[in-house]
């Protein structure tokens, strides 16, 4: 468990998605994940500490913890990191709903050391849409979702569909061909100068 919060840190969560409930949730296409980033964090450690920022992440994890449904395992996978698990019969149904109540719970600010902080998140979520998925393809596809939100800014939770693949892979592809551009230094600086137009001197560059 994550010695911060109470919850289940991320080794724990991990070998519950490795179970035999979940991997049978899973194969009956009855399995949710809903991932949260906790937008910047770090302001938070740089203006009142460590020790506040935990106390901050303490009462954050108890106000998400309790939006949502009965019986979800709900854990700390990193430090602004968190993700819940929903498995049963109505997990397909109550998975964009528990996902809305944890970006909702953020709407009031916090008091954490005599100081009040307004926190936001991304949230991405995915379901089991076929049986046999693997339980940790959906905590893939929910972790992709949560970058998609806060690539974009979203205010809302945003549910995994196949066009992020897409994304993700061009997003890949142009990261290997600039890497491949550095190491063969194929990239080049050129400069454009800045002129006065009262007398065409270069003012700067």
């Amino acid at each position: 468990t994550d010695a911060v919060t109470g919850l289940l840190n991320r080794n724990g969560f991990h070998a519950l998605l490795g179970s035999d409930r979940v991997l049978v949730a899973s194969n009956l296409g009855q399995l949710g994940v809903v991932y949260l980033d906790i937008n910047g964090f770090k302001s938070v450690n740089d203006s009142i500490g460590h020790r506040g920022g935990d106390e901050l992440i303490r009462v954050l994890a108890d106000r998400l913890a309790s939006v949502l449904p009965p019986n979800t395992a709900f854990a700390r996978i990193g430090g602004d990191e968190f993700a819940a698990l929903l498995s049963g019969d109505n997990a397909r149904d109550t998975i964009a709903g528990a996902a809305a109540a944890l970006v909702h719970a953020l709407e009031e600010p916090f008091l954490v050391s005599g100081f009040e902080f307004h926190v936001t998140a991304a949230v991405g979520y995915a379901i089991a849409t076929r049986p046999g998925m693997a339980p940790g393809e959906i905590l893939r596809r929910a972790d992709l979702a949560m970058y998609q939100a806060k690539a974009a800014s979203e205010r809302e939770a945003v549910a995994y569909h196949a066009t992020m693949e897409t994304d993700a892979l061009e997003k890949k592809r142009v990261e290997a061909a600039l890497r491949r551009a550095i190491e063969t230094g194929e990239l080049t600086v050129v400069y454009q100068p800045i002129v006065r137009t009262a007398d065409m001197t270069v003012a700067s560059f």
